[in-house]
């Protein structure tokens, strides 16, 4: 997941978006886990889990994957 994400990130910065006759430039900010990892109780735990890394990622910059 790890891998994907990053090369997904990579190419969505190395693509900018046609805006009118100017280019802008897009970053992703990713959180990547597995779902019902061994120390969730239920799924909800391991969303929650994920969204944190997804603001991990935020917080550290932008632009960037955090593992959960």
């Amino acid at each position: 997941a790890m891998a994907k994400a990053e090369a997904f990130r990579a190419a969505l910065a190395a693509s900018p978006c046609p805006v009118g006759d100017e280019r802008v430039a897009m970053t992703v900010s990713i959180g990547a886990g597995t779902v019902l990892h061994g120390g969730d109780a239920d799924p909800a735990a391991s969303f929650q889990r994920i969204d944190d890394a997804c603001y991990a990622a935020k917080r550290a910059g932008r632009d960037r994957v955090v593992s959960a």
